[in-house]
């Protein structure tokens, strides 16, 4: 038998042995791959092990474990009771028995040079570890379409409703029922993820990008190849969805710096997925619950399906559109929604985000000049961040513009009464002014990299100083600054990335 620390357990690889409880609860499975969201809650449950057992003996073994054993002090965790009383090797007492762990105790015990302590077993910690394999392994079996089922009733139910004067007959009436309901989904994000942050973390949101991006390109061939006139499944639209949520509520501001993820071979499913976490962001700032978040991913990740069905040639075309050229890309929202005939289970609010997320709330968008009570909720997020994903990606005609400059434009349109103001306010509670993983000069003429935003002061971001100037001369132990607490520091300008970060996710990971 041996252990393995919880924090060297990869989130990426799959598990080459079974993971066991010192309780002999089997947590982890051979060939699963640990989702970080179940370590943080092993961590909270004080959890710093776990065993790889060889023989079904030694699992029995670890059950049969009810008396005192030893621990490393390393591996102390907070709450630990200690069973017998420690001295010092001149006798002194150092620690009580039934004292419980905490920092203070372990910094004293290796101030001693203690290596080991005796600690008693928890009977309620065990129960709770039992109770979350269990719970875990249900929800395993079970699956996404399951877990976060969208009932039948909200879900398109025949072809007549695909039809553009159906939506719009329906969007002049303006009843969507698609209010906010149950727990919003913004209380399951933890507040102190920065905490929990390490390498394993960041590559594991870098392979779950990677998986969903190819999962994506999958879809979309699926689409353009007509699937031989099958249905394509939405399936992976739902296991895309869900791991884009998991994400935010686990890491946010790790989450948001995706978002500096350009892929420019496929820009048609790198702004896919950039416009579904966005939008899975705002939704989430909203007061959305975690049902109406995973639905309004599909809407966001089929918000330009009928881009598919635009020619190539018209798409990457690096001189001004004529207006046949642009007559037919604006056509694409009613391409979009005839192509949906092709999906199973779609959302009824798709189908708003497909045909409606080029409308704007003062009726001068496409295709029939909608206004504000006309537009579903799900469309007018995907119209921001349809545009901000759009404005900071370079295309074959023109660079991208800083992030804070697309921003700008938003909130400028947004008083021009082209965008909701809800929709932007939850916005900015999310990406500031500033958002996370863009760049900015403080008025000390140093360069920092935003970490995560301010959702009162929009303008003062959370910021990590990295270079002294704008020469780039780096310091040897960058500082962690949130500006709110620094009336002397603020941002002066937004800046480019010191290098090429779309080519480089390491870079801004590694920054975080």
């Amino acid at each position: 038998m041996r252990t393995v620390r919880l924090d060297t357990v990869s989130l990426v690889e799959p598990l080459v042995d079974p993971l066991y409880h010192e309780s002999g609860t089997l947590v982890f499975e051979r060939g699963e791959v640990p989702f970080i969201g179940d370590i943080i809650t092993l961590q909270k449950l004080q959890v710093a092990e776990l065993s790889v057992c060889e023989t079904p003996a030694e699992v029995d073994g670890l059950g049969q474990r009810t008396g005192p054993r030893l621990v490393a002090v390393g591996a102390l965790t907070t709450g630990d009771r200690v069973a017998s009383p420690v001295y010092t090797e001149s006798g002194e007492l150092l620690v009580p028995a039934g004292s419980r762990a905490d920092g203070a105790m372990v910094e004293e015990l290796r101030k001693f040079k203690v290596r080991e302590v005796t600690v008693l077993p928890d009977a309620a910690r065990r129960e709770e570890v039992f109770r979350f394999a269990t719970r875990r392994r249900e929800q395993r079996k079970k699956g996404v379409a399951e877990r976060l089922a969208i009932d039948d009733a909200r879900m398109v139910a025949s072809e007549k409703e695909l039809a553009p004067d159906q939506v719009q007959e329906v969007a002049g009436r303006g009843q969507f029922e698609f209010d906010p309901a149950d727990a919003p989904l913004a209380d399951e994000v933890l507040k102190d993820a920065a905490l929990a942050r390490n390498e394993e973390v960041k590559r594991y949101y870098l392979s779950r990008y990677d998986r969903n991006f190819e999962r994506a390109v999958e879809f979309f061939d699926l689409l353009r190849g007509d699937a031989n006139g099958q249905r394509i499944d939405t399936a992976v639209i739902g296991r895309i969805a869900e791991e884009i949520i998991e994400c935010l509520v686990l890491d946010k501001d790790l989450l948001l710096c995706m978002h500096h993820f350009k892929r420019r071979n496929y820009y048609l499913v790198a702004h896919t997925l950039n416009v579904t976490l966005i939008t899975i962001n705002v939704a989430a700032a909203m007061g959305y619950s975690r049902r109406q978040v995973y639905e309004a991913a599909y809407g966001a990740f089929l918000h330009d399906v009928g881009m598919t069905r635009i020619p190539v040639e018209i798409e990457e075309k690096t001189t001004p559109l004529t207006p046949a050229e642009m007559a037919e890309i604006r056509d694409h929202p009613q391409k979009g929604l005839a192509l949906l005939r092709s999906l199973s289970r779609v959302p009824r609010s798709t189908l708003f985000a497909v045909y409606q997320e080029h409308e704007r709330c003062d009726g001068t968008g496409y295709p029939s000049q909608a206004r504000g009570p006309q537009i579903h909720p799900v469309a007018k997020i995907v119209a921001v961040a349809d545009v901000f994903d759009a404005l900071t990606s370079d295309r074959p005609y023109r660079k991208g513009v800083k992030p804070y400059s697309a921003i700008e434009t938003i909130i400028k349109n947004a008083h021009k009464g082209l965008f909701d103001t809800d929709v932007v306010k939850a916005f900015l509670r999310y990406f500031s002014l500033f958002p996370v993983g863009s760049w900015v000069q403080l008025n000390t003429q140093e360069i920092a990299k935003v970490m995560c935003a301010n959702p009162v002061r929009y303008d003062k971001p959370v910021v990590r100083i990295v270079f002294r100037n704008e020469h780039h001369e780096v310091y040897a132990n960058p500082k962690l600054v949130d500006l709110t607490e620094t009336a002397n520091l603020h941002v002066v300008k937004a800046v480019d990335a010191p290098m090429d970060v779309s080519e480089s996710m390491f870079w801004i990971l590694n920054l975080l």
